[in-house]
């Protein structure tokens, strides 16, 4: 990817933050560097904690409990109704998820088509 590329998905990623209403809280590692980082996305009602992310070095010190537990606190502050967090349920996070009082309220289905190596004739 070049250096322009990697700006225009930085600024959009900051333009999609704004109109989201989006906090961002990160916690720094012993180099000072960002070891943790998640986003908070609020309408005033409803709140979703969103990309939650340890770098891999940084894990298993409970640096993304404390920041989902922050999240949730400050959506709570806020005045939130809702607060929620979508997780992968073929994944560890949703266990994480389940200790700090998320609870399943449904399922999402996802679905893709590898294209590679495969023709569109039979679209």
């Amino acid at each position: 990817m070049t250096a322009e590329g990697i700006r225009q998905l930085i600024d959009a990623g900051l333009r999609e933050g704004r109109a989201l209403k989006e906090r961002r809280f990160g916690i720094a590692g012993e180099d000072g560097k960002l070891a943790a980082m998640t986003k908070l996305r609020t309408d005033a009602r409803t709140a979703q904690v969103e990309d939650v992310y340890t770098v891999p070095e940084a894990r298993g010190r409970g640096f993304a409990r404390a920041l989902v537990a922050h999240a949730v606190r400050v959506a709570q502050r806020v005045g939130n109704d809702v607060v929620f967090i979508v997780a992968d349920d073929n994944d560890w996070p949703k266990h994480l998820y389940a200790r700090l009082g998320f609870r399943p309220v449904g399922l999402r289905w996802a679905f893709h088509r590898d294209l590679a190596g495969s023709s569109s004739a039979g679209l």
